[in-house]
């Protein structure tokens, strides 16, 4: 067994990124933005896939959300699509206000608003 490999050099470790807070209005911590449950909390990334959650995250683009308005429940953001472009047009809305609209294609790729 290498010994190496439990004492790693401290140079190697992943440098984490600082999460910015959420850009949305009203998004706390602890609270489901959608419902305002405060049961089984979990982070949404509102541009996913390849790539996305990464600007997303790096741009505020997340939100807060109960498991049943994330993933469980019949209108759940990954199962329903109008609830999806609600808040991709509502997190879009929020970075236009200090960005252009192609600001904002040129990193996602479209615009929610057209």
């Amino acid at each position: 067994m290498r010994k190496d490999y439990y004492f790693r050099n401290p140079e190697q470790r992943k440098k984490r990124k600082k999460h910015m807070k959420s850009i949305l209005p009203g998004d706390q911590p602890g609270i489901c933005y959608l419902c305002g449950s405060r049961q089984r909390i979990e982070d949404h990334h509102i541009f996913f896939g390849t790539g996305s959650r990464t600007k997303s995250e790096e741009k505020g683009m997340k939100v807060h959300l109960c498991a049943e308005c994330h993933r469980e429940g019949p209108e759940a953001v990954h199962r329903y699509r109008e609830a999806d472009l609600y808040l991709k047009r509502t997190a879009q809305r929020q970075f236009e206000k200090n960005h252009t609209r192609q600001q904002f294609r040129e990193i996602f790729g479209k615009s929610y608003l057209e």
